[in-house]
């Protein structure tokens, strides 16, 4: 095979080099079958002949007893340093035993007459066989230590390295296998700082936690490293995810597709025809999956193959077993290194497959299966979902309320995730999600779908890339919200009659101001929504045929209420006839001025006045300034910004996809706990109402009692109520049932009006 340079490994290999000095003596390095184990361990040992170091590396050849793994070692340290042989055999050194039992069974190999003698040789000048763990289990760990130390005094060097290759259960006899691991352990327990023992395994044969290991778990390269691999052997990075595609970061088969561009001399034929590498992959798995494991295993892999990271709880959940039982495996499975442990999440352990091995269950699992698990998986997280939802506003600024914001918005990204797998199926999201709904055991399906309307108004990512997950998408967030709303059941806004019934029984209002209110609540929604969909002439001419319907109107609307909200439709509607970045057709009859002048006396230029001072009074309630600073420390710019940032990816290699989604993922709605949490009290209002009273004061003196009038509706619908809210923050009262889109109401006139107010100031500063 043509050498190509040796990439990806580089922070392990400082880990080797740094192992003679340590008091660490094992060091494992784990993984499955074409991880790069040998290759790593290949360019330790050059290092070390480098470091002039004296280092054996000895490679596991499926021995039928330790006796021929000692003497079969012994063997290739007598022909790598023969000079320590030599040594011992003058000096009568403690190497009796390894001489005498190499010396006994390679004389016994059939067949070659020099090994035969060299056996015989051996024997004659050994001495009596010892025995120390047992009286029947050679001592071949004494046997070892013995060579470690006269090869190192051999060599005056202070340290030496043994190098065991291809250590893997698989291919050895169990009792054989137990022994060799025992032996293995025994040295480097015995050994300090004089030497290491470097062994290239599949499983562990050793507890982690023992101080004198370090384990060295390897994983699949990624894409960069693909890419710094071709550039390396003289082919262009930007090939790097194709290559990455067919290898599955697999390093062997990386290098594999590698060799075969460089004899070809041609990158593009070796991507467009691999036949050798499918099998090869193929055979390697079906050796590694299917004949090393139980079927209780198999199944269990097959049946969460679909999986982006196996949780025991979710994989119990989709396989439909005791999760006792799912933990027990997985950590089986671990041992053996077909999984990897990510980390723990809320002391849950996180596990992945390899990502080969997962291709190539997944590869053999029809759409119809992988359906099933996804749907599984996806009710799953939707009942993680339900769960995590925050239920006011005083869970909201609480610890509790942010961590279960995290993990809602954490779960909502895995159920969208799963929700549009397999990709490729002609399944609408409506069929999705009531086979979904079907699978959920506590929760009513009206509720679910309440709930996942909350998410994906609120906390959709908008492209935003989460390692691990798939970014392409079978169905969009704007394609989910239009099933989850659904067509209008009439013509009246969801929520209007409602707030009917609510306005009717509160004291606070009568039922004139109660249907004012509901007008224009009803009004406001409707602009909003035509507005959000793009149709801003049919709002100017809604907003054109509701003022004209209160100038028509038999009812007595000359009342604080009745006033100032006709001058809430009026604020809006001059918003959209001053807007010169949209092109309007509709060219409304309805005089604006006209109408302000003849309810308060108002002219343009008082009304800019009256403008000022209600962006002013929005403001203060809301708190702006502090909540717009918030949010930049935060950094959002706008309440209404929906992307979404994963700020730190690492925290998904310590805690799992969702565990370092909850822990790292940041959207605005999140910092809502913070702001909010963070914001002053209501003394400003306060403040803010005398000054309000000053200027109802001055305008009364210089004889502008229309203004006066006006500031004095204002006072009485706004800022007393809110006044009377005391030292608690009004921002927090009115945020407590604010929703997007306004659909939900809070039944104090005030808040009604202040929320409509605030959503038209919001959408003024977006789109200037």
């Amino acid at each position: 095979m043509q050498s190509l340079p040796f990439v990806g490994r580089h922070e392990e290999l400082s880990l080797l080099k740094e192992s003679p000095p340590q008091e660490t003596a094992l060091y494992p390095v784990i993984g499955p079958s074409g991880i790069g184990k040998s290759t790593l361990l290949e360019q330790f040992s050059m290092w070390c002949d480098g470091e002039d170091i004296p280092v054996l590396a000895y490679r596991v050849r499926e021995p039928e007893s330790l006796e021929q793994f000692g003497a079969r070692l012994a063997q290739t340290w007598q022909e790598t340093h023969p000079g320590v042989f030599e040594t011992s055999l003058r000096e009568r050194v403690s190497l009796g035993s390894v001489l005498s039992k190499t010396g006994q069974i390679l004389s016994k190999v059939p067949g070659d007459a020099t090994t035969k003698t060299a056996g015989a040789a051996l024997q004659a000048l050994s001495q009596p066989d010892q025995t120390t763990e047992t009286d029947d289990v050679p001592d071949i760990a004494g046997d070892i230590l013995s060579l470690i130390e006269q090869t190192r005094a051999h060599y005056a060097a202070d340290h030496c390295v043994l190098i065991i290759d291809q250590f893997d259960r698989a291919q050895i006899d169990e009792e054989v296998y137990q022994d060799i691991a025992r032996t293995l352990r025994s040295v480097a327990t015995a050994l300090s700082d004089s030497g290491s023992v470097c062994v290239g395994a599949q499983e562990r044969f050793y507890d982690r936690t023992q101080n004198f290991v370090t384990e060295i778990e390897l994983e699949e390269f990624d894409v960069n490293t693909v890419g710094s691999y071709l550039t390396a052997s003289g082919f262009e990075a930007k090939y790097a995810s194709d290559v990455y595609e067919i290898a599955a970061g697999n390093p062997y088969f990386t290098t594999r597709l590698l060799q075969i561009a460089l004899q070809r001399d041609d990158i593009h034929a070796a991507l467009a025809d691999h036949p050798d590498i499918q099998q090869e992959r193929n055979e390697l798995l079906e050796t590694r999956l299917l004949e090393s494991l139980d079927e209780s295993y198999r199944s269990l892999l097959r049946e969460s193959c679909a999986l982006p990271e196996l949780r025991p709880d979710i994989v119990a959940d989709v396989v439909d077993r005791p999760r006792e039982d799912v933990e027990q495996s997985f950590r089986d499975l671990r041992q053996q290194t077909i999984l990897k442990r990510l980390g723990y999440d809320q002391g849950i352990p996180v596990y992945h497959l390899h990502q080969l091995q997962q291709a190539y269950l997944k590869e053999r699992r029809s759409d119809d299966e992988l359906l099933i698990q996804h749907r599984k998986a996806a009710a799953y997280h939707l009942t993680e979902l339900v769960e995590n939802l925050v239920s006011g506003v005083d869970e909201l600024v609480s610890e509790d309320g942010r961590r279960k914001l995290q993990n809602f918005a954490a779960s909502g990204i895995l159920f969208h995730y799963h929700i549009s797998r397999p990709p490729g199926l002609d399944i609408s999201f409506e069929d999705r999600l009531e086979a979904v709904l079907a699978e959920l055991d506590d929760i009513s399906a009206d509720h679910a779908r309440t709930v996942l309307k909350e998410y994906y108004t609120k906390f959709a990512l908008v492209g935003t890339e989460v390692p691990d997950l798939d970014a392409s998408q079978a169905i969009d967030s704007d394609e989910i919200l239009s099933v989850l709303r659904g067509p209008p059941s009439n013509s009246e806004i969801v929520g209007t009659q409602a707030l009917i019934a609510e306005l009717n029984d509160d004291d606070r209002v009568s039922s004139l101001e109660a249907e004012l209110l509901t007008f224009y609540h009803d009004t406001m929604t409707r602009v909003m929504i035509l507005d959000n969909d793009g149709d801003e002439s049919e709002a100017v001419e809604l907003l054109t045929e509701r003022l004209e319907a209160l100038e028509e109107t038999d009812a007595d609307v000359d009342t604080p209420i009745g006033n100032v909200g006709r001058l809430l439709l009026i604020f809006i509607a001059e918003f959209y006839a001053d807007r010169d970045d949209v092109a309007i057709d509709y060219d409304p009859d309805y005089d604006f001025w006209d109408a302000l002048e003849e309810t308060y006396g108002l002219s343009r230029a008082d009304w800019e006045l009256v403008k000022a001072s209600l962006v002013e009074l929005i403001d203060t309630v809301s708190d702006s300034e502090r909540l717009f600073e918030l949010f930049e420390q935060l950094g959002s710019k706008s309440q209404s910004d929906s992307q979404a940032e994963l700020q730190d990816p690492s925290a998904i290699s310590r805690f799992g996809l969702q565990g370092g989604l909850a822990k790292a993922l940041f959207n605005p709605f999140v910092g809502f706990s913070e702001v909010f949490a963070n914001l002053s009290t209501g003394e400003s209002i306060v403040a803010f109402r005398t000054e309000w009273h000053t200027h109802i004061e001055s305008f009364e003196q210089e004889g502008h009692e229309c203004l006066g009038a006006l500031y004095r509706d204002i006072d009485t619908v706004i800022l007393e109520p809110l006044v009377d809210v005391g030292q608690s923050n009004p921002a927090l009262e009115l945020f407590g049932d604010f929703e997007n889109e306004l659909e939900v109401r809070d039944v104090d006139p005030a808040a009604t009006l202040i929320r409509v107010l605030t959503a038209y100031r919001d959408a003024l500063g977006e789109n200037r």
